[in-house]
């Protein structure tokens, strides 16, 4: 058997946030989540009765996004946002440190039940001990969010983008362009026909 996941789901003909639940409830030691956004009532209600029967929970958001911090308040001890930079654009968590959720779905209301996503389970020991090793290097580094506003946490400084350079100006007319051809500037008064490329 060469399948790599266990399960795949689709949103919306399936209601992944039924699926998630189910999931982060069979958890019995561990639960480490990686997600861009966490909004989705139900799954952070999962997530604190989870932490309320023993399992070990480490919750690390990207904090470009404003997740539902109000509603993760009991959770605050277990939260991380990610350190400023590029953005942390993964929706996956490892169940017991066997199972690994993954796929397009955000953690939100709209990406578990009305987009066009999709949800796979995967426990290939190779492809959890990837996912749980690059995890480790996020939480290393990671901001605990303890005792902080929980109104301001969405406002860190952007990480969505690499910051580029200025925008390269058009080459003004008659000064060469893309064919690499100068065209000298007419006399006061003067036309002179434009040279297209050849």
């Amino acid at each position: 058997d060469c399948r790599l996941a266990d399960e795949i789901h689709h949103s919306p003909v399936e209601n992944l946030e039924r699926l998630d639940i189910a999931l982060i409830n069979e958890a019995e030691t561990s639960l480490d989540v990686a997600a861009y956004i966490l909004t989705d009532r139900p799954v952070i209600d999962a997530l604190i009765l989870a932490k309320e029967r023993g399992v070990t929970l480490r919750v690390l958001l990207d904090p470009s996004q404003k997740s539902d911090f109000a509603r993760l308040a009991p959770l605050e001890e277990e939260i991380r946002l990610k350190k400023k930079g590029p953005i942390m654009h993964l929706k996956a968590y490892v169940v017991d440190g066997e199972r690994l959720r993954t796929g397009s779905a955000n953690l939100t209301a709209s990406g578990l039940k009305q987009q066009d996503n999709d949800r796979l389970v995967i426990s290939v020991p190779s492809v959890v001990a990837a996912f749980r090793d690059d995890f480790e290097r996020m939480w290393g580094k990671g901001v605990p969010i303890a005792g902080r506003d929980p109104e301001t946490l969405h406002r860190e400084p952007s990480t969505g983008f690499v910051r580029r350079g200025p925008k390269k100006k058009p080459p003004m007319r008659g000064t060469g362009g893309e064919s690499g051809i100068r065209e000298e500037t007419p006399e006061k008064g003067h036309r002179s026909k434009a040279i297209r490329p050849r």
